[in-house]
């Protein structure tokens, strides 16, 4: 018996019959290994002359024993003779460099399509300097999902052949492959010489990579903030590393430069330098903040001995690490800061621009006013209520300022059998009044609350108990921070009345009660 199995989905079958004894024909018994569930075993009569026979259907990367027996008289032989095989699996999917720098490339593949039985990858790199230039990755999930395999330790800037293949048993799968570059060395200490400055021109010198790195040419490129990118001029690796500006360049105007190393089509993380003249810093900035927008209105005026075309307004919050900051640019001498975050404390600076050539800062500072709190839940207990709010996450604030004012008619009736009218012309009076409950004459102090009463805060929750019975109260919270108040969010809420008391029967008939 002998099987040549050919790629994953067939096996050809060939055998000699017995020399000995009589049969009608032969039968293959086809066991699978590894398909899950296992399926029973496929049963294949076949004639006497079938050999050599093609077994079809076969799953790719499938491991089987192939078993032949003789028949005669649609009996089988007692003993059979067996075979082995694995199937080739599917190829991996595409696959793509998912990560790349000097020394490393990370690949990222699809599963084999159409679908196959397989245990692990083996994935290779040629030039094999990686550290290890031949990984096995295991399959993982059913169905399974994409798979990675990161080399490191290799060559900056070389090209390399990455070749990924699946594995089952001792079967691997025609490989897919692809060519990716790992990043080059980029080149050191860009700079320009000073001396070489003039209204229309500059040049710029920068040192070869430091360490082993493959590489074509140079890439040296000039941005010019105003006119976009101009067209990247390259220079032979073994070319003077330095390069004059001559062309299209106008007065007054910066110029920012980039230089990279160039192999194949990657290019190396660049070196960058500013060619710019400094113009002198503005004078008699000032800020202030408008009360119906909330942005802060800045205004200044440019030094007369100094030219500039523009100016860079940057702001960043004081004291805060990574706090909110920003920068824009404008050509006149007033800006509006209209993205100023809530309850912050800003320092805000101003620039003068010539040619994207900074100066020194001018500085001012100016806090904002908070954002108004909300009022999340406002809950009447017996005397009281319990106040809870929320605030804008963008804003910040150093506590907050609860006012509950009394906003029916001050009427206070307290007891049915005595009510009493209380004038409340004074302020934060508290004054006792007498319930009478059974005729038990029970002393209850309660605070008047047609006066305006002020509370402070960290917390973001309050709990009054002293206020009237029966009363509504208007409350007002606000956000406080740096000593500027935000907008009160108000909400209008009425205290639990006190139950009535003394409850009886006065009259009763067939058919009604008087209470």
């Amino acid at each position: 018996l002998s099987i040549n199995v050919r790629g994953g989905k067939s096996a050809v079958v060939s055998w000699h019959p017995p020399a000995l004894g009589h049969y009608s024909g032969f039968r293959i018994k086809v066991v699978s290994y590894l398909d899950k569930p296992q399926p029973p075993p496929r049963l294949i009569n076949l004639s006497m002359d079938a050999s050599p026979y093609t077994v079809r259907d076969l799953t790719p990367g499938g491991a089987y024993q192939i078993q032949l027996f003789t028949v005669f008289d649609n009996k089988e032989s007692s003993a059979y003779i067996s075979r082995n095989i694995t199937t080739k699996p599917n190829t991996p999917g595409k696959f793509i460099v998912w990560f790349r720098n000097e020394t490393t490339l990370l690949v990222l593949w699809q599963p084999s399509y159409p679908a196959s039985i397989y245990t692990h990858y083996k994935v290779s790199i040629d030039p094999p300097d990686a550290q290890e230039s031949v990984l096995y990755v295991e399959k993982e999930g059913e169905p399974p999902g994409p798979a990675q395999a990161a080399f490191k330790g290799l060559i900056p800037g070389r090209a390399y052949n990455i070749s990924v293949q699946t594995v089952s048993e001792d079967e691997t799968s025609t490989p897919t492959t692809a060519q990716y570059r790992t990043i080059p060395l980029r080149p050191l200490t860009l700079s320009y010489d000073k001396s070489s400055i003039t209204h229309n021109s500059f040049k710029v010198h920068w040192e070869p990579p430091k360490g082993v790195s493959e590489f074509d040419k140079y890439q040296v490129v000039i941005n010019v903030r105003r006119q976009g990118t101009a067209a990247p001029i390259t220079r032979n690796r073994d070319e003077m590393t330095e390069w004059e500006f001559k062309e299209n360049l106008e007065p007054g105007r910066t110029y920012h430069v980039l230089v990279k190393t160039l192999s194949g089509k990657v290019t190396s993380w660049p070196a960058a330098v500013n060619v710019t003249v400094k113009p002198l810093p503005v004078v008699n900035l000032r800020a202030s903040v408008n009360d119906a927008t909330g942005a802060v209105l800045l205004s200044w005026q440019p030094d007369n001995s100094s030219f500039q075309e523009e100016y860079k307004v940057s702001y960043s919050e004081v004291e805060i690490l990574n706090g909110d900051s920003n920068s824009a640019t404008t050509t006149g001498t007033k800006y509006d800061l209209d993205t100023l975050l809530p309850g912050r404390n800003y320092s805000i600076t101003v620039q003068a621009v010539s040619s994207g050539m900074e100066s020194n800062e001018t500085t001012v500072y100016q806090a904002t006013r908070p954002s108004s709190p909300i009022i999340e839940d406002l809950r009447p207990v017996e005397f009281g209520l319990n106040i809870s709010w929320k605030s804008d996450v963008n804003s910040r604030q150093d506590k907050f300022e609860v006012v509950i004012q009394r906003n029916d008619t001050g009427l206070l009736i307290l007891g049915g059998k005595h009510p009493v009218n209380y004038y409340k012309d004074l302020q934060d009076v508290t004054y006792s009044s007498y319930l009478f409950v059974n005729n038990i004459e029970e002393e209850l102090n309660f605070t008047q609350r047609n006066m305006t009463v002020k509370r402070m805060t960290k917390e973001y929750k309050l709990a009054q108990d002293d206020l009237f019975p029966g009363s509504s109260y208007l409350l007002r919270v606000s956000a406080i921070s740096h000593n500027l108040r935000s907008e009160p969010h108000d909400y209008a809420q009425a205290v639990y009345p006190l139950p009535p008391t003394d409850l009886v029967i006065d009259k009763k008939s067939s058919n009604a009660v008087i209470v």
